[in-house]
């Protein structure tokens, strides 16, 4: 690889770095799994939950989504340490910017 080459990449990467390592990632993926087609198929999307039952519904939605993809049982999502779920047992471990209160309910006082 000549310099050219290499000072053109690294413009690359500090043009866009979240599109160079999605690109990155997906090129590698896709050769070494041989597949082809999108990997990444666009951005995250918001929701805007206007009524107090729907916000019910989509946290069980959000929390149970560890036991769809097989990562843990329900038995063990209290402790599965890579879901939001597992600060709403631990309320001394929850960072500053986790803000549940709006999200318990009067059920579950000693949470928030």
């Amino acid at each position: 690889m000549g310099c050219s080459e290499a000072s053109g990449r690294q413009d690359r990467i500090h043009r866009r770095p979240d599109q160079w390592l999605q690109s990155t990632f997906a090129n590698r993926y896709h050769k070494f799994r041989k597949a082809h087609g999108k990997l990444f198929q666009g951005r995250y999307k918001s929701l805007i939950v206007e009524e107090d039952t729907y916000l019910g519904a989509l946290q069980h939605y959000v929390h149970l989504n560890p036991v769809r993809a097989n990562l843990c049982s329900v038995e063990e999502l209290k402790n599965y340490r890579w879901s939001s779920y597992w600060y709403m047992y631990r309320p001394r471990k929850r960072p500053a910017f986790l803000d549940v209160s709006g999200a318990l309910d009067q059920r579950y006082p000693d949470w928030t």
